[in-house]
């Protein structure tokens, strides 16, 4: 018999924006003789509680109709003023704009499924102005990411990586101007700052790889500062060529590309899989004995290093025995990983190195 998978369950404790509505009792209230026992007074306790969930429109409009008056003889209009704190908003509140760039940038909802909806709900709101409003917005952030630009350049570790997006802008220069532009793509950039007490996430979408704003981060690292290490897949593209870092490489995107050739190629890559699960397996084991970093660390060393050499001296013996081309998909796995064999293997030198990129992916 199969288990049925159960939702998520969730106290009443969890819903902190609620809307309380206390009712009074119909009949009783605190100090009153007990109706059933006649001999005791009642006193307040805690109160029961019923959680009912209600819809409504993201976002609501507010029409205020302000009463007119005309005289009959001379024809003068005498209009009702506006409360000063709604004459001095704007048309379009803080809060809207802060509900729109929720959906857009948090719950991936599209300006123009938005614009869809809200038209549905009759509150049309058209996709060019949620844009404008996403804009005001991230003008009055603006001043809070360059400071944690700042600080995330500060980090101990720096993960990045990259994604395709569209901007329609570039993607019309890119037509009208195609013979002009030397880089065509589009990228989102994930750089997440580790240090000490806190974690950074920054976001860039434009023309630039992981690399290069990864650079432009670093420099605002200030001067003196140990040089930070930095986790990412062993593409040319992440890496920062203006700066000094310690990079290491994602060892589950390396397991990834022997996975990928697992059954035409189950043998030789089967062993690979496993002897990097052992590594992971060690790491996990060790978090969950509550290990601190340095105990982690000198964990891999005894551990994880003679693991790594073996899997170093099988994968080498492939290619020198002749039992896989260089230019096969397992010998290309192969050399991925001996060609980037320092940054797959810095956790083993290096205190505090992670050993994939999925924190950031």
């Amino acid at each position: 018999k199969k288990n049925k998978r159960r939702g998520k369950r969730f106290s009443v404790k969890d819903y902190k924006t609620a809307i309380v509505t206390k009712i009074a009792h119909h009949s009783l209230q605190a100090g009153c003789r007990c109706p059933l026992c006649q001999s005791g007074n009642l006193r307040l306790v805690d109160p029961g509680v019923v959680l009912r969930i209600i819809g409504q429109p993201w976002l609501q409009a507010h029409l205020y109709e302000l009463e007119r008056f005309r005289c009959n003889t001379c024809g003068k209009t005498f209009t009702a003023k506006l409360p000063e704190d709604i004459a001095r908003s704007p048309k379009y509140d803080k809060t809207a704009k802060a509900i729109v760039c929720l959906l857009k940038y948090r719950g991936g909802f599209p300006f123009y499924r938005q614009e869809s909806l809200q038209t549905m709900l009759e509150t049309p709101i058209s996709d060019n102005v949620l844009w404008e409003m996403t804009r005001d917005v991230a003008i009055c952030l603006e001043p809070i990411f360059e400071t944690l630009i700042k600080e995330a350049a500060k980090g101990e570790c720096l993960h990045n990586d990259d994604t395709k997006a569209r901007i329609l802008d570039l993607i019309r220069e890119n037509k009208l101007k195609k013979d002009e532009i030397e880089r065509t793509g589009i990228y989102t950039s994930a750089i997440l700052s580790k240090l000490s007490d806190k974690q950074i996430a920054l976001f860039f979408t434009g023309r630039q790889h992981a690399g290069e704003n990864l650079s432009d981060v670093l420099d605002n690292r200030p001067t003196g500062m140990p040089v930070p290490t930095q986790m990412c897949d062993a593409s040319n593209n992440n890496t920062p060529k203006e700066h000094e870092i310690d990079e290491a490489n994602c060892l589950a995107h390396l397991r990834r590309k022997f996975y990928e050739i697992a059954e035409i190629w189950p043998t030789y890559s089967l062993p690979v899989i496993a002897h990097l699960n052992t590594i992971f397996s060690n790491e996990r084991e060790a978090k969950e004995e509550e290990c601190d970093e340095s105990e982690i660390f000198e964990m891999h060393k005894n551990k994880s290093a003679p693991v790594m050499n073996d899997l170093k001296i099988y994968c080498k013996g492939l290619i020198d025995d002749k039992k896989t081309e260089p230019n096969s998909n397992l010998g290309k796995a192969i050399n991925y990983m001996l060609n980037h064999w320092e940054g797959f293997t810095l956790f083993l030198r290096k205190s505090g190195v992670p050993l994939d990129n999925n924190a950031d992916e």
